[in-house]
């Protein structure tokens, strides 16, 4: 799809990182569930591949930019995506930047809260 830059390849890391704790099946089901509850369908399982997940999720993204952006925003929203980070990116990006950064924000935050829920349980 695109080539990776030093902060997608950490985010894929600690994607392989929780497959190898045994965490990447909670990810999935948490990605899936939020996309649900602000009434958005995105097309993953338990066993897809992280880098399918990445790109399904930048699909996803560039979708809703595009044609649901008031889903787009509830997404955020709920998963609770920062406002100082969306504004990190520059306007001047073009839409595929834009997403690809939209997409490491909300994985990173899955992420987070998969490790905060492993670390407080």
């Amino acid at each position: 799809m695109y080539n990776l830059n030093k902060e997608e390849k950490n985010t894929l890391q600690s994607i392989h990182h929780l497959q190898a704790e045994n965490l990447y099946e909670i990810l999935v089901k948490q990605i899936i569930k939020d996309f649900q509850l602000v009434n958005v369908s995105i097309s993953i399982e338990n066993e897809t591949s992280p880098e399918d997940l990445v790109k399904e999720l930048y699909q996803t993204i560039h979708h809703l930019l595009i044609h649901d952006y008031t889903n787009y925003l509830n997404l955020l929203y709920r998963i609770d995506v920062s406002e100082k980070e969306l504004k990190n990116s520059s306007s001047s990006d073009s839409i595929d930047s834009f997403c690809k950064h939209i997409c490491l924000l909300i994985l990173k935050k899955e992420i987070q809260k998969i490790y905060f829920r492993k670390k407080y349980k």
